[in-house]
């Protein structure tokens, strides 16, 4: 079973990026693509905290090659760009006011991104548009980026760390949302087996405390 690292579940594997048709192909002794899933928001308030939920979830039901970092990225905001700085591919997961119904699940990805820069989506006070901008003005640009929000009900949070109904009912949805997309760069992600999950920690499982 993989360790666990100081942000996340890490195991190995090579891939290259081919730039002429933007695939990626795994080779034997290609360079290594390092990519980053980071969870953004607060586990206090019910489904802000959604972001956080999901990285987790996948942590538990899924494997990773080293290259790949499974990030709980809090409230740190700004904080998070020295991470991002260091990768080649990055996907956010974060809950976002799309102005739809609660649940909504979007993929946001590479030159899509731009447009919503001057959208003040993000449900917490930094935002995903605030990291954008910052990434942009510093001239930090992972040759991969993807935002997979999920849009979290009109009420105001509670402070209340489970998510609510609706939202924890989507959560497998949104944990498969990001697996399809790794697997979409190349990234070699495996699933674990049920056995395994009880050997992981009570905050890696699901948001009822059960394994999957």
């Amino acid at each position: 079973m993989n360790k666990m690292n100081k942000y996340g579940y890490r195991g190995r594997r090579r891939v290259i990026i081919d730039s002429s048709i933007h695939t990626l192909k795994i080779e034997e002794d290609s360079a290594i693509m390092k990519t980053a899933v980071i969870g953004i928001g607060n586990l206090l308030y019910q489904d802000e905290g959604m972001g956080i939920h999901a990285v987790n979830a996948l942590g538990v039901r899924y494997g990773f090659p080293p290259e790949c970092e499974i990030i709980d990225g809090g409230t740190k905001g700004l904080e998070l760009l020295p991470i991002i700085e260091e990768q080649d591919a990055i996907i956010l997961v974060d809950a976002v006011d799309f102005g739809k119904e609660a649940g909504f699940i979007k993929v946001i990805a590479d030159q899509d991104i731009k447009a919503y820069l001057d959208l003040k989506f993000s449900v917490h006070q930094i935002g995903i548009p605030d990291m954008l901008f910052a990434m942009e003005f510093k001239g930090i640009k992972p040759p991969k980026i993807c935002l997979i929000g999920i849009q979290p009900p009109p009420e105001e949070f509670e402070m209340e760390p489970r998510l609510t109904p609706v939202i924890a009912g989507k959560l497998t949805e949104l944990v498969e949302t990001i697996v399809v997309r790794l697997r979409a760069w190349g990234v070699k992600v495996e699933t674990r087996k049920p056995e395994d999950y009880s050997e992981l920690p009570m905050e890696y499982r699901n948001v009822s405390g059960d394994p999957f």
